[in-house]
């Protein structure tokens, strides 16, 4: 039982070095280099709430296009960031800020969070309605809306009104919770959780409806929606918060130093993986299983019969063959470089005959597959030749040889069986995208 402990937790980082090495290799074909958006392995130039609020503030002031649209885009987390400012910035600025701000403050809702620009209103005797208010209205209202709802904008006050919202508190004001609007976002799609029962989907149902409306996509959920429909859209959020997220959260100097990995194409792939394992989320490669498997079924057969029956009898073979022969030491070394070999060919060949030739990648599966498991095998073996075992066998009959080999090997199959599978389906899912061929890996 520890042996079996030790080779699993080995495993994990040589899976992580192989999910490293593919995402390297198949992420630079153009196809797939022309989706990344982040850097691969480093972002060397990481942001958050703070550095995206003062890069569209200089946008605005420099009157450069999508300004506007980018401060309503990030809401009430710029905030506390952009009104602590508005008196070092000139009139004109200022007022420029202001309207560039309106959009945030009608998503709000003015009519139950302003009530200062309705006293401010009330006492003018022809005031215009509040959609059509004019700038130095507008002006007025941020400056005494964040006077007066300043402490509102802190982590523990939003977290609080969420478990309300998750708890369905009856003392939850829905107002408050839309008067902090963007900045609550963080603690919302945390508060989404694991959906299982009915009460989970009623609570996903709560949560989205204020996610949707500050960020202004389509992500309701309904209380008569299943745990299944739930679930989907709890993972849809989370998928586009892995990237979004950076916009609505100040980081501190060492969060945003771990931010240069956490802000990356790898880091968000691994990420979304790990939620996939929890069950969190959906995975979208068990969605299309059943619908695709058809397709991948001749590589997977070809992967799991080279790895599990071929590697075996071929390492088998190898030893019954040159036990007890001079060359037997020379040979460990020539099976590391063949395998090396055969799996550096089937790497180049399959990026260039796949497409062409379908049929060519079930064949790169089951060399890529065999050639693995031949040299996992063969270092299994290894561990039990010894100078005695190669002095004992050598001068035994090629039968009673046969019977030692499979005795050493038969134990690492079940062993080594759910390990291999999960390297395999790697392999085939980086496969599948980077030949664009149909699969339950594609996409």
């Amino acid at each position: 039982m520890t042996e079996i402990i030790r080779r699993i937790v080995w495993r994990i980082p040589l899976l992580l070095l192989a999910a490293f090495s593919f995402f390297a290799l198949f992420s630079t074909l153009p196809q797939v280099r022309k989706s990344h958006l982040w850097p691969l392995f480093l972002n060397s130039t990481p942001y958050d709430a703070q550095l995206a609020a003062e890069r569209a503030l200089t946008n605005l002031v420099e009157d450069r296009p999508g300004a506007a649209r980018r401060l309503a885009e990030l809401g009430g987390a710029a905030l506390p960031i952009l009104l602590p400012q508005l008196p070092t910035l000139s009139l004109h600025n200022r007022k420029r800020l202001a309207v560039a701000l309106w959009p945030v403050a009608e998503r709000m809702g003015l009519e139950e969070t302003a009530p200062l620009i309705h006293q401010f209103q009330q006492r003018q005797p022809n005031a215009e309605p509040l959609s059509t208010a004019s700038p130095d209205d507008k002006l007025v209202f941020w400056e005494r809306f964040y006077s007066d709802r300043s402490l509102d904008f802190k982590p523990a006050p939003v977290e609080r009104l969420v478990k309300r919202l998750s708890n369905q508190s009856l003392s939850l004001r829905s107002a408050d919770l839309k008067a902090v609007d963007t900045y609550a976002l963080p603690s919302l799609i945390e508060a989404l959780g694991k959906v299982e029962t009915k009460e989970d989907a009623q609570r996903v149902a709560r949560l989205t409806t204020f996610i949707s409306k500050a960020t202004g996509r389509d992500w309701r959920v309904f209380p008569e929606d299943n745990q299944l429909e739930a679930r989907q859209v709890a993972t849809e959020i989370r998928r586009y918060w892995d990237r979004a997220h950076p916009d609505y959260i100040s980081m501190t100097r060492l969060e945003l130093l771990a931010a240069e990995l956490k802000q990356t194409e790898f880091s968000i792939w691994l990420f979304r993986s790990l939620r996939e394992l929890r069950g969190l989320d959906n995975s979208p490669v068990a969605a299309r299983l059943e619908k695709e498997l058809a397709a991948s079924l001749p590589s997977v057969l070809m992967a799991l019969l080279g790895s599990l029956v071929l590697a075996p009898l071929v390492v088998g073979s190898l030893y019954v063959v040159f036990l007890g022969k001079e060359i037997f030491r020379l040979r460990r070394w020539g099976l590391r470089l063949f395998l090396s070999a055969s799996c550096a060919l089937s790497l180049f060949s399959v990026l260039r005959l796949a497409p062409i030739f379908p049929a060519y990648l079930p064949l790169f599966m089951a060399v890529l597959a065999t050639s693995h498991a031949v040299y996992l095998f063969d270092r299994e073996v290894a561990d039990r030749v010894d100078w005695r075992a190669h002095h004992v066998l050598r001068g035994r009959h090629r039968l009673s040889r046969i019977a030692t080999v499979t005795r050493w090997l038969a134990p690492s199959i079940p062993t080594f069986a759910p390990l291999l599978t999960a390297e395999l389906a790697l392999w085939l899912v980086f496969a599948e995208n980077a030949t664009l061929r149909p699969g339950w890996g594609f996409g």
